[in-house]
C-alpha cells in the first residue's frame, strides 16, 4: 500500500493530506484484509511520521533514498538518511530500500552508491535493495551495469511499456508495479482533466470509451489489469481514504486484463515529470 499521501497532497485525488486518524483506520482494515506491505519514502513529506505515530512494528516498510550529494562519501550519506527514516517509522529495519533517483548510478561515484545500498542489505538493515524507476530505457541502462534485484515502476492500462520490454516477466528481478491509476489521472472522468491534457485527447481516446464502459467499477478494472500480469509480485496503490482501499480489496478478486488498444506511447504523457 502507498503512503504519499498520509505526508502531503499528492497526484490528482482530494488534493488533501490524509489525516492521522483516517491514517490509522486505513492501516487497520488493510492488516485485517491481509495486507501487510507499506511503501513509503524520504521525499513523502510526514509520511514516515505519520506511520510512526500510528504504529507498523509489524508490516513490512519499503523506502527510498532521495537524490544524493555524489561529491560527498556516500556511504555516510545513506545511512544517516536511512537511520533518521528508522527512528521516523519507529522500526529497526526496512523490508526493502529503493533509490528514487537511480540514474545516479551511472555517474561518476555511482559504484560508491552501489555498495552503500549493499552493505545496507549485509549489515540486516534491510532485507533486501532495489530502484525505482519511470521507463525501461532507464532499468535497460542500469541492468548493463548492476545486478538489479528489486525495480519498482509504472504499470498500467495505458502504460505497458515494462511488460512489454519483458520486464514483469523477469524471473531474475522482483518487479513491483506502481502509478496504477498514474497519479489519479485515469480515474478522472475525461471533461475534469485539466485543459492542458487536450493534448492527449486523440491519444486517449480509446481509453475514454473502455472507462465509460467500465462505468463506476473503473479503479476496480484498472487495478484488476496490472494484477492480471502472473509475475508482479507487489502492486503499490496509493490509498487516501477508506473507500479506496476498499475498492482495491475488490480488485485484488478480479484479476482481468484490460484491451490492448487502449495502451499509449507516448512517453510525455506517461511520465508525469513531463506533464506540462
Amino acid at each position: 500500500m502507498g503512503t504519499a499521501q498520509f505526508g502531503l497532497p499528492y497526484g490528482m485525488g482530494s488534493g488533501r493530506q490524509t489525516p492521522l486518524q483516517t491514517v490509522s483506520r486505513i492501516l487497520r482494515l488493510a492488516w485485517e484484509s491481509g495486507v501487510t506491505q507499506l511503501d513509503t519514502a524520504i521525499a513523502y513529506g510526514t509520511a514516515e511520521s505519520a506511520l510512526g505515530e500510528v504504529g507498523v512494528r509489524n508490516w513490512d516498510v519499503t523506502t527510498k533514498l532521495p537524490e544524493l550529494d555524489l561529491n560527498r562519501p556516500l556511504e555516510g550519506q545513506v545511512y544517516r538518511l536511512i537511520e533518521g527514516s528508522l527512528r521516523r517509522v519507529r522500526l529497526d529495519k526496512f523490508k526493502c530500500v529503493l533509490l528514487h533517483r537511480p540514474l545516479q548510478l551511472m555517474k561518476p561515484n555511482g559504484e560508491q552508491l552501489y555498495s552503500a545500498l549493499l552493505k545496507l542489505r549485509d549489515d540486516d538493515i534491510c532485507d533486501s535493495v532495489g530502484v525505482s524507476i519511470y521507463n525501461p530505457v532507464e532499468l535497460n541502462l542500469l541492468s548493463k551495469k548492476y545486478p538489479i534485484g528489486v525495480v519498482q515502476g509504472p504499470l498500467s492500462v495505458v502504460d505497458r511499456r515494462l511488460a512489454d520490454a519483458g520486464w514483469t516477466a523477469s524471473c531474475s528481478t522482483e518487479f513491483q508495479a506502481r502509478s496504477v491509476f498514474l497519479q489519479g489521472l485515469l480515474l478522472r472522468d475525461s471533461t475534469a482533466r485539466p485543459p492542458s491534457f487536450d493534448r492527449w485527447a486523440k491519444e486517449l481516446r480509446p481509453f475514454d470509451e473502455w472507462a465509460r464502459g467500465v462505468g463506476a467499477g473503473l479503479a476496480e478494472a484498472c487495478l484488476g489489469h496490472v494484477l492480471s500480469y502472473p509475475n508482479v509480485s507487489r502492486v503499490v496503490v496509493g490509498i487516501e481514504s477508506l473507500e479506496q482501499l476498499q475498492s482495491a480489496l475488490r480488485a485484488a478478486s478480479n484479476p482481468k486484463r484490460a484491451p490492448e488498444n487502449i495502451a499509449i506511447r507516448d512517453e510525455t504523457f506517461l511520465d508525469p515529470r513531463l506533464w506540462p
